[in-house]
């Protein structure tokens, strides 16, 4: 828990970038997972995933989940693009064919800036790649964030 007077270890970025292949059909997870006794605040987000090359058909999607599970509930955000577009988050502008959520610009930004980890709740990044051709290029995933050391209120 963050409470007044928290102590702030430090500012980073933290990547957990994609470089392997993700096949046809398949998905990719990666965590933002802080250690015990730290709180991540992430402040902002960069996520693109180029066109996969060689596609004619399909989709590819980015999901930000609060939980690893994959249920819907947790989806924090949810960002589509057809198969020859690249989907990305920059600096807060969204680049995809459709953001199913949240839908306004206002929520997506907000979305990415309320974003707290833990150990117990990381948050999580799904790449689904939902295309007919493997993609081989890299999935860029990094967030700049402030660690807390965690206290007991």
């Amino acid at each position: 828990m963050i409470t007044k007077g928290s102590e702030i270890i430090e500012l980073n970025l933290e990547d957990e970038s994609i470089t392997s292949t993700v096949n046809a059909g398949a998905n990719e997870i990666v965590s933002f997972t802080p250690p015990l006794g730290e709180v991540w605040n992430i402040l902002w987000l960069y996520m693109e995933a180029p066109t996969p090359g060689g596609t004619s058909s399909g989709t590819h999607t980015f999901d930000v989940m609060q939980y690893p599970t994959g249920f819907n509930s947790s989806i924090l955000l949810k960002m589509v693009g057809t198969h020859n577009t690249t989907i990305s988050v920059k600096e807060g502008v969204f680049t995809a064919d459709s953001v199913l959520k949240p839908t306004t610009e206002v929520g997506q930004y907000k979305a990415i800036e309320t974003l707290w980890a833990t150990k117990d709740h990381p948050i999580s990044v799904r790449y689904k790649n939902d295309t007919d051709v493997n993609q081989s290029n890299t999935i860029y995933i990094v967030a700049r964030v402030l660690k807390y050391k965690a206290s007991v209120a």
